[in-house]
């Protein structure tokens, strides 16, 4: 019995020894262990401690810091949140529209803050492209004619993320029989400065000084003709007034210098032309969020304007027109071949009937639509075709329709305007924001509703339609 005592009070002191050790072993663990392990297992979230620039080629740290913003001492609560955080800056930059490459990394700290939060360091990778761009061109347009001459573009002028543009062009305009008029061209030289940044308003710049044959239509039919040498400006303003939403104001001006009448069928066209001088303004409201991916875009825009315009015509008294407009465009990428898009203008214009409303319809010929009130709605779906090299191909089927109401018209008070086509657009990886886009579209309405008899237009600009 006593033995079995011993044996038992033995193994219990044997255990109390095995005890004691794990736990000063636990201890020792502890104590030794490094403050950064300890501190990882009472995370408690992250923090921005900076952002770092690695800049290929001429864009400013300072300028895009003020385009992007500072982040350093915001804090996520997670490491998705952080990922989301950095694939919107990502994309921030992405829609500029400016860079050859770019892209936002997190890097994260190896050791934690004392307060539990995780170091996060983004960095910002920037390549611009070319300085300047030459681009000379020469196309045909069934509005304008052949067209000829060189575009001269700066993109991100100084590394100022401000882009210019200069161009001079040489054409020969149509008749009214689509004959060329190589003995009476047309010259224009252009200059377009954008992203002006004055405090929190966004400043463009446009000036002209163009010798121009104008030709005065109703409903498709030339009814006077004439040229001018005039020059034009206009000042545009773009400001922040909430989250995607800007307040927008404009201010224009038109002085002809001297013109010379062609022929006259009808004097009532002398209400549009020639026009002596004109200014005008106009302000509103823009509500964007459209994101690029590629060359494929996501979101929508919004836009309504009221617009005053002063008129001081040659052969005609003075008048005042005031236009109401609306937009709402919407662009959907469900994946990198295709992307749908959809566009709805309306406008209602004061006085005489706007006489240019077909450029609204992609197919209509300028000229053949007039009214004073309309509804155009335009369709499209823009394909991936192609990439070769630094440039990618793609094409945009389209249906494009408007209906339009003319106040107190002896003819055509209620009309309407339909057009299907096609076009091909180039975007290159160094000027993003100057894509080449070539349309061809074919009028869908009825020989009667037809005043100029010609059913297709083709189109070719360095800008999207929408």
């Amino acid at each position: 019995m006593e033995a079995r005592d011993s044996h038992r009070s033995r193994a219990r002191t044997l255990l109390l020894v095995i005890g004691s050790l794990l736990t000063l072993a636990s201890a020792a663990a502890e104590e030794g262990a490094p403050r950064g392990t300890a501190n990882r297992q009472a995370v408690s979230g992250y923090r921005i401690s900076g952002q770092a620039f690695i800049i290929d080629g001429r864009t400013r740290q300072e300028t895009l810091l003020r385009a992007i913003g500072d982040p350093a001492g915001r804090t996520f609560a997670s490491k998705e949140a952080v990922d989301a955080f950095v694939s919107e800056r990502a994309k921030k930059l992405e829609n500029m529209r400016m860079f050859r490459e770019s892209s936002v990394t997190a890097k994260y700290g190896d050791e934690d803050a004392p307060d539990g939060l995780t170091p996060v360091m983004l960095e910002v990778r920037i390549r611009d492209g070319a300085k300047f761009v030459p681009i000379p061109y020469a196309f045909y347009n069934s509005n304008e004619g052949v067209m000829t001459g060189l575009i001269g573009n700066f993109p991100n002028v100084g590394g100022t993320l401000q882009d210019l543009i200069v161009l001079g062009m040489y054409s020969a305009p149509p008749d009214e029989n689509d004959r060329l008029q190589w003995t009476e061209p047309n010259f224009m030289c252009l200059v377009s400065w954008s992203g002006i940044k004055a405090g929190p308003v966004e400043l463009s710049l446009f000036g002209s000084v163009m010798k121009m044959n104008r030709e005065l239509m109703d409903l498709g039919s030339v009814e006077a003709e004439y040229n001018e040498l005039a020059l034009s400006l206009v000042l545009a303003a773009k400001r922040p007034l909430a989250e995607n939403l800007w307040g927008t104001a404009s201010v224009s001006g038109f002085r002809a210098l001297d013109h010379e009448l062609s022929f006259v069928d009808d004097t009532a066209m002398f209400a549009y032309g020639p026009v002596d001088s004109r200014y005008g303004a106009t302000v509103g409201v823009l509500m964007e969020d459209i994101d690029w991916t590629g060359n494929f875009r996501d979101g929508y825009r919004l836009a309504a304007s009221l617009g005053w315009e002063r008129k001081n015509l040659s052969y005609a008294d003075a008048r005042d027109d005031f236009l109401l407009e609306a937009e709402a465009s919407l662009y959907w990428f469900p994946n990198r071949r295709i992307n749908p898009s959809v566009r709805a203008y309306g406008f209602a214009n004061t006085g005489l009937p706007l006489a240019d409303v077909a450029k609204r319809v992609r197919g209509v010929r300028n000229g053949e639509l007039r009214g004073n009130e309309g509804l155009a709605l335009n369709a499209g779906m823009q394909v991936f075709v192609a990439r070769a090299g630094s440039a990618e191909f793609h094409l945009l089927p389209y249906l494009d329709a408007i209906a339009i109401h003319t106040r107190d018209a002896s003819r055509r008070e209620y009309d309407y305007g339909v057009a299907c086509g096609a076009e091909l657009l180039v975007f290159v990886d160094a000027i993003k924001s100057l894509p080449i886009k070539v349309g061809f579209g074919y009028d869908l309405r009825p020989e009667e509703r037809n005043g100029s008899g010609k059913f297709f237009e083709v189109d070719f600009t360095f800008q999207l339609t929408y």
